[in-house]
């Protein structure tokens, strides 16, 4: 895929939710709409994480080019596996005009909830502000929901740095496509590692640490070291070229790597060092040397593999007579592995300074890094001006050029000395011939014009000298008178008598004036009367081993031997010649004394810190008078091969939950130029020893280069549930013959975090708010990146968030799910950890609805007494219920509770007396029943209250009867009674 293609895709598609048409309308007066950045400022994007279609990206750098009030220029450079485009990205902070709102990687700084991306009604608002860590330092973020639409908007979470107004991090999804990136590099702040301590830090306290203790960061980055403590620490690193001990330092930086020292750092002080150099780096404590911390520094994807090429220092100011260096330096950039070579110039001519430069060629593919040096050296009669020093470094089609001026400035009046000879040889006897001793010269410098001691001494004591002068007497000292540019000379006479011991004699003559000093050496030699002298070596073949390139420790010895032949005595001056960077030193001193007939020792101390693999020859000469005898040595300068071991110890891998375990990967590096080809043994110890600790195991135990074997182990502490809870120490050995390395990271065991649930049963629906507590959190430190939390009921995810703390509460609706068993609630943890904490939930069956039934009479007549029957019943079997309630309406309205009387389970019974006067109409009886879980029911009867016959026809009946009588009478009631016009109920006699 093309990088145009990649950017709209990636950059336009993915945040089109955020491109709104206008941003017309201010909807604030109040909030300030001001950048938090300047220019020069940067920062790039990485863990890209990409679903759907096929993008491969691998970095964005983001770079402030200009800043103008609300505007902004960004330069862009988007990294898509070899290629590289670049885009220049501009708007308004405060209008969102320009094609930066379409990728709003940059907003306003100080915004808050309730404020608006921009200061527009139609621009998203800001949500909430938590507080998490990116970059390696933690921050106040801006957090901006978007919710997706149905169709297709994507859903989106932004993360903004208040502090500064740059995206930190952005989640998006849509159907088929998600994607997730986030800031890993800032120049805009540090990352932060803490120095801690109880006050006492007594030897391997586990309170007194470095946190975190391994840190990784991108190249160009800068730690702060802040001491949080109370007592004072240094951050020292693990530098072959500061020598630290072996027990403070089991590994060693690369010799490519720059060293650091922070020296004393105060409690509440700091120290900031900037990595500029790929690799990792260990450092410690000089002062509690057990405190250890490690900082990987890894390539920026975002930046295409190069080199920088600089000079230190860029310039160079020189008073004449001085002498100064400059050092060209060549780092790779982002996994650059080619051959770069460096090429200086010099300029020359009459009275110009003394410039030599080395050239050469690195293999950046080996360290990272290489340098070259410039040396300048001046004296008196150097022209005062600026010397450029032209040097251009050139590697894979890349060229960088540097230009270094050199200033030299005049130096005071001076004077210089001289001897001619510097050697005088003495005749023997001292009278048979004429001998010219040297000359001792000065000569003005400068238009150096006063009075010059002269003051000349002799080592090892014996011969006595003088210095010549207008006076008849010569004495070790004089004066001599300097004019301007003008010379002065006196003659170094030596003084032999028949006490003189033969030997060598070393001379110095100084020259004073005021604060002025020079001086000058001349040798004279006095021959012996007779006699000579022997020079063995014991041994004479030498092997000195190291453990690296630089061994301060790789030091051989021999012993010189001096033997009297024929009666000879005298000083014997030693001197040694060495190939291959050794370094000789005779001790006691190089200077002999020899009496007749005896011997005398000297030690010999040959250094190989600086010397490469090899056989070397060191000459070894004794000198006295005119006599010398020499020994040569043969010695052989070999590598041991060594090995060190390198842990990568997961985010979060220093804290594991009682029961749970953690793992620390150990890889095998083979440690200087000999290849070690042994194998390793890996053991460990807890500390404290404790019932229940935690345990350790090895996969493999033992690893080598070796083709059947593997240079990885991967270290499993385990804990159980009953591991107590504390600081432990885990020391790894790894042992190989006599090389034994150890290295010690600390584990802390924390309490199980709990997970509870109320209610703990319910029916599908019920709602349930969860509570957790004991977890860690970003705020606590341990990780980089928020921490997400989901939680899950089995296996259906019910939601997920971010912890802000150690303990949150979390509610959701139980789903469907079977009834009548247990089911498990997850809180899952997927990163930097797989923490599953579970809590059970039993799901009930779903109540049944209560029915409830109601009968009774149709038609009553004043004076009956109505019997109303209710039955209740669940899932079609008769249920009592809570309450149940039965209501009288009259045929006026008024209502009348009716005593309800439980007859059976699910069967009741009410009565109600209608009055004899007063009652005629349509009644209505109403049931209530009520279920505790269940829904509330009720049902409705009705029945007539009528007059009975005699009251609707009493007149007619009266009047009959006085027509036809008694008899009559009777008949007729008979028949009203038969056709139920008396009081019979008509429910309770059929009706013909």
């Amino acid at each position: 895929m093309k990088p145009s293609i990649l950017f709209h895709i990636l950059l336009i598609t993915s945040l089109v939710a955020l491109a709104v048409p206008s941003y017309a309308g201010a909807v604030s007066s109040s909030t300030t709409y001001a950048p938090g950045v300047k220019v020069g400022d940067w920062w790039n994007y990485g863990n890209f994480k990409i679903v759907g279609p096929a993008i491969n990206i691998t970095g964005i750098i983001l770079g402030v080019t200009a800043v103008s009030g609300s505007n902004v220029t960004l330069k862009a450079i988007f990294v898509s596996g070899g290629n590289i485009q670049a885009q220049t990205l501009s708007g308004n902070l405060n209008t969102g005009a320009g094609n930066l709102t379409q990728f709003p990687p940059l907003v306003a700084a100080n915004l808050g909830p309730g404020d608006h991306l921009f200061n527009s009604a139609s621009a998203p608002i800001f949500n909430d502000t938590i507080t998490a860590t990116y970059a390696g330092a933690t921050r106040q973020i801006n957090v901006v929901n978007i919710t997706g639409t149905p169709l297709g908007a994507p859903s989106q979470v932004l993360y903004y740095d208040k502090a500064t107004g740059i995206e930190l991090q952005i989640f998006e999804s849509a159907s088929g496509f998600s994607i997730s990136f986030m800031v890993t590099g800032t120049n805009l702040w540090h990352y932060p590692v803490s120095i801690l301590d109880d006050a006492a830090c007594s030897f391997n306290d586990s309170a007194c640490r470095f946190n975190p203790t391994s840190a990784t960061i991108i190249v160009g980055s800068k730690i702060e070291w802040d001491n949080t403590g109370t007592i004072v620490h240094t951050v020292t690193s693990c530098s072959p070229s500061i020598n630290p001990p072996s027990s403070a330092c089991p590994f060693l930086d690369s010799a490519s790597l720059p060293s650091f020292d922070s020296g004393a750092v105060a409690s509440g002080a700091n120290f900031t060092f900037t990595f500029n150099t790929l690799g990792t780096y260990f450092y410690y404590d000089a002062i509690h040397p057990w405190m250890h911390g490690t900082v990987v520094v890894q390539p920026n994807a975002t930046v295409a593999p190069g080199f920088t090429f600089d000079a230190s220092p860029s310039a160079l100011s020189l008073q004449a007579g001085d002498f100064g260096s400059v050092q060209l330096i060549v780092n790779a950039v982002n996994g650059f592995s080619n051959f770069v070579a460096v090429t200086t110039t010099v300029p020359t001519g009459p009275n110009f300074p003394t410039i030599t430069a080395f050239n050469g060629t690195g293999n950046l593919g080996v360290g990272g890094s290489f340098s070259s040096f410039v040396y300048v050296k001046t004296n008196s009669f150097t022209a005062n001006g600026v010397y450029v020093v032209r040097s251009l470094a050139t590697g894979n089609g890349i060229s960088k050029s540097l230009q270094i001026p050199i200033t030299v400035e005049g130096g005071l009046p001076d004077f210089s000395i001289s001897a001619n000879p510097n050697t005088l040889i003495l005749p023997s006897p001292i009278n048979s011939t004429f001998f010219h001793p040297p000359i001792i010269t000065i000569d003005s410098i400068n238009n150096f014009t006063g009075t010059v001691r002269m003051q000349a001494t002799v080592s090892p004591p014996g011969l006595a000298v003088g210095l010549t002068s207008a006076s008849p007497f010569e004495n070790s000292s004089l004066t001599l008178k300097l004019g301007a540019n003008g010379q002065n000379a006196t003659a170094l006479d030596p003084f032999v008598t028949q006490q003189t011991p033969p030997g060598t004699y070393f001379v110095t003559v100084t020259a004073t004036s005021g604060m002025i000093t020079h001086s000058v050496n001349a040798t004279i030699i006095v021959p012996g009367a007779s006699g000579d002298f022997e020079i063995t070596a014991n041994p004479t073949s030498l092997l000195i081993r190291k453990v690296g390139v630089n061994d301060p420790f790789a030091v051989g010895f021999s012993a010189i031997s001096l033997t009297s032949l024929n009666g000879f005595s005298g000083n014997i001056a030693l001197g040694a010649s060495t190939s291959g960077f050794l370094a000789a030193t005779f001790r006691p001193s190089s200077m002999v004394n020899l009496t007749a007939n005896s011997s005398a020792n000297a030690s010999l101390s040959l250094s190989a810190a600086a010397s490469p693999p090899g056989t070397y020859f060191v000459t070894v000469t004794g000198t006295s008078g005119s006599i010398s005898h020499s020994v040569t040595l043969t010695v052989q300068v070999v590598i041991q091969p060594d090995f060190q071991l390198i842990l990568s110890i997961p985010i979060g891998g220093d804290a594991v939950f009682a029961g749970g375990a953690t793992s620390v990967g150990i890889q095998l590096f083979s440690n200087g130029l000999s290849v070690f080809n042994g194998t390793v043994t890996l053991t460990g110890q807890v500390s404290p020893l404790v019932n229940n600790g935690p345990t350790l195991s090895f996969n493999p135990t033992q690893i080598s280069f070796a083709p059947s074997a593997t240079p990885f182990s991967q270290l499993t502490i385990s804990t159980t549930t009953l591991t107590p809870s504390g600081n432990y120490t885990i020391t790894v050995k790894a042992t190989s013959g006599t090389l034994a390395h150890t290295f010690q990271l600390q584990l802390t065991v924390l309490p199980p975090p709990v997970l509870t649930l109320n209610p703990s049963s319910g029916p599908v629906g019920t709602q349930v708010r969860v509570h957790g507590s004991g977890f860690l959190s970003l705020s606590q430190g341990r990780f980089f990146s928020p921490v997400e939390l989901q939680i899950t009921f089995d296996d259906q995810l019910v939601g997920f968030f971010f912890l802000q703390g150690s303990s949150f509460n979390f509610t959701f609706n139980v789903p469907d799910a079977q009834a009548g068993i247990v089911h498990q609630v997850h809180a899952k943890e997927l990163f930097p950890s797989s923490l599953d904490v579970q809590a059970s939930f039993t799901v009930l069956p779903e109540p049944g609805a209560v029915i409830v039934g109601v009968s009774g009479g149709t038609i009553y007549f004043p004076g009956d007494t109505a019997t109303i029957f209710a039955m209740t019943s669940l899932n079609g079997q008769p249920t009592t219920v809570t309450s149940l309630q039965v209501i009288l309406v009259k045929p006026n309205g008024s209502n009348l509770t009716l005593n309800a009387v439980q007859v059976s389970a699910g069967v009741y019974r009410a009565s109600y007396a209608v009055p004899t006067t007063g009652s005629i109409g349509t009644y209505a009886v109403v049931v209530k029943a009520h279920q505790a879980g269940s829904a509330d029911v009720s049902a409705l009867v009705s029945f007539e209250v009528k007059p009975t016959w005699l009251q609707s026809n009493g007149r007619n009946v009266i009047t009959a009867t006085s027509l036809v009588g008694a008899a009559g009478a009777l008949g007729i009631v008979a028949f009203a009674w038969r056709k139920g016009y008396f009081t019979k109920r008509k429910d309770e006699f059929l009706i013909l």
